[in-house]
């Protein structure tokens, strides 16, 4: 198999699965780890992939992804902001229920309407 249809047929994996792996590709082609490495990079250079850990998946762009690949995409950043909300969300229900009890439950949704814990 030719280099360019190598890296031809490397992008259609990632369109497919979501994201391709040094490994998997290597045993697939039948060709090293560091082969595939290079196709990968030059893959990147030319904005058809993005690396990722291990391998790389779909470049963003202007065309939709897959949920697949889209998950590995600012993975790190979208548990980071997942966790913040959460700590959010869990302050303020704590802040309604003390309310609640300490006010009789008369107007709950003003604590809510108040914004983040501490940053009045």
């Amino acid at each position: 198999m030719t280099i360019p249809r190598r890296q031809s047929e490397i992008v259609k994996l990632a369109r497919s699965l979501g994201r391709v792996t040094v490994d998997d590709l290597a045993r697939r082609f039948e060709v090293s780890a560091q082969t595939i490495r290079k196709d990968l990079n030059d893959l990147c250079e030319s904005h058809a992939l993005t690396r990722v850990h291990g391998g790389a998946v779909v470049a963003s762009g202007v065309e939709n992804l897959a949920y697949a690949a889209r998950r590995f995409v600012a993975a790190a950043e979208k548990r980071a902001i997942g966790a913040a909300a959460a700590t959010l969300v869990a302050q303020r229900l704590l802040a309604v229920h003390q309310y609640r009890h300490d006010d009789g439950g008369s107007r709950p949704g003003a604590v809510l309407a108040r914004g983040p814990v501490g940053h009045h």
